[in-house]
């Protein structure tokens, strides 16, 4: 791959947020096979991934897109990676500029909710969306779900290409007995299941008091003390893992718009933890419940409840769902992804 053939864009870490994470590790995988990969860093701020319509947050995306403008001149092909907002307030004019230059744009697009979120738009707006992001080369989604509830609307090639995460050195973790700790690790945020988890939380704690709920993650709701909780906030990478082997079991109930395929279970997964989840959106596709985990009805704090007793109870349990994930999760692992990402993005050059 000659490094004036593509320029390759997206968000780097930090912060840790699932997309900086993917886009790091195929950056990292690409520069092993092409040292001379180019790339752009979109990174930037979080308030303005939360809130595109503040004027700052515009004001910042705003010269972030005229200096990747600029700099995609100089390439025949942009590879972009971006969240479903960034793609749709600065993906369709960004392809329509760069076709008047020759530069031709292929999307990788984050998370599990594009079709909503373009769909969300007023008549004339969302069809000018599907119009303009019909000239990208290809599209590459995360689930099957938003590429057949798009594949009618925008006419360009959609693929899908599954999320991943690198395979570490873990062991199945084992921990001691008690107290039985649970995991969370993400935004705390009501959209992720919060307010279920801790009030199964709370009905599990009336009877057993040795069990600990561990919230880890950015908060973006406040969250009342109360006993077993502890919030451990936003952590490095290192610090993660390390709580993912002194954890028993990995909590994710979320109901998300926005939900993908998560990275977090992928990693809780080749950590060796039993997970529990909810069925929401793709997740059924990567966890089978009762073969590599449990899964409760979204927004059900009640059967959360259940399936979280029902994991505390059964040691077995646990051993069997922890072993076939680990397996499970293998195929997200960046060694069998990046390979097909790249070829579906047109990165690597032919033989």
């Amino acid at each position: 791959m000659s490094d004036k053939r593509v320029l390759i864009a997206g968000p780097l870490p930090p912060p840790w947020g699932g997309a900086a994470v993917s886009f790091a590790l195929f950056k990292e995988w690409v520069e092993e096979q092409e040292p001379g990969a180019k790339f752009f860093d979109l990174r930037w701020r979080r308030s303005s991934q939360e809130s595109l319509l503040g004027l700052f947050a515009l004001w910042c995306n705003f010269t972030l897109f005229c200096s990747l403008f600029k700099e995609s001149l100089a390439y025949p092909h942009l590879v972009l990676f971006g969240s479903q907002r960034f793609v749709a307030w600065f993906g369709g004019p960004l392809l329509l500029l760069l076709r008047l230059f020759g530069v031709t744009v292929s999307l990788r697009i984050f998370g599990g909710g594009f079709d909503s979120y373009l769909a969300s738009f007023p008549f004339p707006l969302r069809h000018y969306l599907y119009w303009s992001l019909g000239y990208a080369k290809t599209i590459v989604l995360q689930t099957e779900e938003v590429q057949k509830a798009l594949q009618n609307k925008i006419s360009t090639n959609l693929l899908v290409v599954a999320n991943y995460r690198k395979k570490r050195d873990f062991s199945v973790a084992e921990v001691p007995p008690k107290p039985f700790r649970f995991l969370y690790a993400g935004f705390v945020r009501e959209e992720k299941g919060i307010n279920e988890l801790l009030q199964a939380f709370t009905t599990l704690r009336e009877t057993n008091e040795e069990i600990e709920l561990h919230l880890l993650g950015p908060l973006f709701i406040k969250v009342k003390s109360r006993a077993g909780v502890s919030v451990v906030g936003e952590k490095e990478q290192e610090e993660v893992f390390r709580l993912f082997q002194s954890s028993h079991c990995f909590v994710y109930p979320t109901r998300w718009q926005r939900e993908g395929l998560p990275g977090v279970l992928i990693e809780a997964g080749l950590a060796g933890l039993p997970i529990i989840t909810t069925d929401w959106k793709a997740i059924p596709t990567m966890i089978e419940d009762g073969k590599n985990g449990l899964l409760a009805k979204a927004g059900d704090g009640e059967q959360l409840a259940r399936q979280m007793k029902r994991m505390m109870d059964d040691e077995q349990l646990r051993k069997e769902l922890a072993v076939n994930n680990k397996e499970a999760m293998l195929d997200y692992t960046v060694e069998r992804v990046c390979p097909i990402l790249a070829q579906s993005l047109g990165v690597l050059a032919s033989d």
